[in-house]
């Protein structure tokens, strides 16, 4: 808190109560943390967050440490180039091809002059630029499902060649009078670069189910005001303080903040909203204590006019957009309702390098790079993207930003039954049909496996019970028999967790297509046999709705599928008793062979999703805890899965 002293003196009244401005990278929670001595984070427990936080200060700092002891490399090039050859992209392999005219810098400068910010057209127009866009967007698919950050799309090259296109045109905005391309040689750009890919919920109903998840995960010692990798920036902020972005003597533009889509931008699936210049009051006011705090999260004081901001929508993939450093800025989210899909984005700082390092800059041990000297080194590359989480990990946690088998950390602390293996019940280890739940599952829990740098060691057990495997007693890591864990499950379940859930089931019954007619609801059953596999939450459903709504049906219960089907092939059944399969997202899931249709679609317990999980043993540590991580990046089941077969 500032003193009655120093409340005078900047023109307040001694009972005022004004905060103490922070750096724009810090939090009051962690204020607080530093004035006792300690790291806000040092009263975490050893999560993946702190881990893969020390693992990237490794990277920073060029320690071996950042390569010793995992299962793979960051520093492989040979991998990074693999991943890039997949999609069209390149690795210390840089191909500029032809940039083209770039667009008159003249109008640009005079938006930035008056509004505080600039909108260019595309400067990729053509159908090859266009190829390197779709490249990069469906990269940074990849790199989810790899299990990195966002940012690390900086490793590939065609993401320096947009920075770079960029900064050429911005070189001239900033510096006029060096003339038309020239100005770029008086520019660098800062080390702090970052790449967001905003995800779309499926429904209102799923956002607000997504915040309820995530504050009973919140730890209570974290900042509560982060959002997910990748995600948007939603509160409003100011990169930089004034005294960084204008120069002193002539109030010229030193610094500029560069955002640029790798998608089409709209209104409502995650544009910037900017709050012009003249809306802005405390712009050139540096030394006022509320220049970095325009938006207080502990009280939610917004200290500007909402009405004042516009969004900078439409813009097409590939524009510039920039603005001040100093400009009151933030990113909005997708709506689930949003027509386009979700913004991807990259953004950078670029200032004139006769003008200071900022305070961004000074926290980073990365240096400040020229336009010849990019694209720079692997090794200097993701120094940079390590650094840039580093610095905004206060938006968000650091948990997933890493796949563990690149953290050695992680993989010293995940500990199972078997060194390098990791032991899993399933119903069967080969499954040749595509359509096939067990097949996926198959296929999900090798990847898990991969990211994991486990080999896998199938354990085959029927399903009644395979919950239980997992317990104190297990003899499994894992349990994957697509359980869905209701209340009695985990009360058996001693000893094991069970994971975030990966996909989700509506009960139904399959019939033959020429008797769909027939059959609408169990009740259209009367003196049929229906069959369903033992212990399965089918077979419960089955029994109970049978006993209350059509006594008549005669129920028939196998040990497993293949036996379930065998008999329904041979006449033995009229219909079988299995759910229909969901994405998280609530697309459906295709499980039934030509022939078959699904009827009588009903939730296990009305108005409620019946989720599906894994088993995970508890004394197996930190595998509960890196299996939801896998979940919370890699779809079910994964992709190109379906439509395979094995032969």
């Amino acid at each position: 808190m500032l003193t009655s002293e120093e409340k005078l003196q900047r023109g307040f009244r001694a009972e005022d109560d004004i905060l103490v401005p922070l750096p724009v990278d810090s939090s009051s929670d962690e204020d607080e943390a530093a004035a006792d001595g300690r790291h806000a984070d040092e009263d975490l427990p050893s999560s993946a967050s702190v881990l893969v936080e020390a693992f990237l200060e490794d990277v920073v700092q060029r320690s071996a440490a950042a390569c010793v002891g995992a299962s793979a490399s960051l520093f492989d090039l040979d991998f990074w180039q693999n991943e890039a050859a997949q999609l069209g992209l390149h690795v210390m392999r840089p191909d500029r091809g032809s940039a083209g005219a770039l667009p008159p810098s003249a109008p640009l400068r005079r938006s930035l002059d008056r509004r505080g910010y600039l909108q260019s057209p595309t400067l990729f127009p053509g159908d090859a630029d266009e190829a390197t866009l779709s490249a990069l967007r469906r990269m940074l698919a990849r790199l989810k499902q790899l299990g990195f950050a966002p940012g690390f799309l900086y490793v590939f090259d065609e993401a320096w060649l947009v920075i770079e296109r960029c900064m050429r045109l911005l070189g001239d905005v900033l510096v006029p009078e060096a003339g038309t391309g020239r100005g770029v040689q008086q520019l660098v750009l800062e080390p702090s670069v970052f790449a967001h890919a905003l995800e779309k919920p499926a429904s209102a109903e799923d956002t607000d189910e997504e915040r309820r998840r995530e504050a009973a995960s919140q730890d209570a010692s974290e900042i509560a005001r982060h959002s997910y990798l990748g995600g948007n920036f939603g509160l409003p902020h100011r990169d930089h303080s004034s005294s960084d972005c204008f120069d002193a003597a002539s109030g010229e533009p030193v610094l500029l903040s560069l955002w640029c889509p790798l998608t089409r931008v709209t209104a409502d699936n995650g544009c910037m909203f900017v709050l012009p210049k003249d809306r802005d009051p405390l712009l050139h006011q540096p030394r006022h204590p509320h220049h970095l705090r325009p938006f207080d999260a502990s009280s939610g004081t917004l200290r500007f006019g909402l009405g004042g901001a516009v969004a900078l929508a439409p813009c097409d993939a590939g524009c510039a957009l920039a603005w001040h450093g100093s400009l009151v800025h933030w990113g909005g989210c997708c709506s689930a309702h949003a027509e386009e899909g979700p913004r991807a984005s990259l953004t950078a700082g670029l200032r004139l390098r006769t003008s200071r390092a900022t305070q961004l800059q000074a926290e980073q041990s990365e240096g400040e790079l020229t336009v010849e000297q990019l694209p720079p080194p692997l090794e200097a590359r993701l120094r940079m993207v390590a650094s840039s989480l580093l610095v905004y990990k206060w938006w968000f946690p650091l948990r997933g930003a890493v796949p563990a088998r690149f953290v050695p950390a992680a993989a010293s602390c995940l500990s199972t039954l078997e060194e390098g293996v990791l032991r899993v019940a399933v119903e069967a280890a080969h499954v040749p049909d595509p359509l096939d739940p067990r097949r996926w599952m198959l296929r999900y829990t090798e990847a898990l496996g991969s990211r994991l740098g486990l080999r896998v060691r199938w354990v085959e057990v029927p399903f009644d019970g395979s919950w239980a495997l997992a317990g104190e007693e297990g003899a499994v890591d894992l349990v994957a028999t697509n359980v869905a864990p209701s209340p009695q499950r985990r009360a058996e379940a001693v000893g094991a967790a069970f994971s975030d859930p990966f996909m989700y089931e509506r009960r139904a019954l399959r019939v033959r297509e020429a008797d769909a007619g027939r059959y609408a609801t169990i009740c259209d059953f009367g003196g049929e046999r229906v069959g369903a596999v033992r212990g399965m939450n089918a077979e419960i459903d089955l029994r109970r709705r049978v006993q209350t709504h059509a006594p008549a049906v005669s129920v028939v219960a196998t040990d497993t599928f293949p036996e379930l089907y065998e008999l329904f092939h041979r006449g033995g059944l009229a219909a079988v008793a299995q759910a229909e399969y969901y994405a998280i997202d609530g697309s459906v899931i295709p499980s039934s062979p030509p022939g078959i249709v699904l009827v009588d679609h009903h939730d296990l317990v009305p108005g409620q999703r019946e989720e599906c999980a894994f088993v995970v043993r508890g004394a197996s540590r930190g595998l509960l805890e890196a299996v939801n991580e896998f979940i919370a990046t890699t779809a079910f089941p994964v992709a190109g899965e379906l439509g395979k077969r094995d032969g």
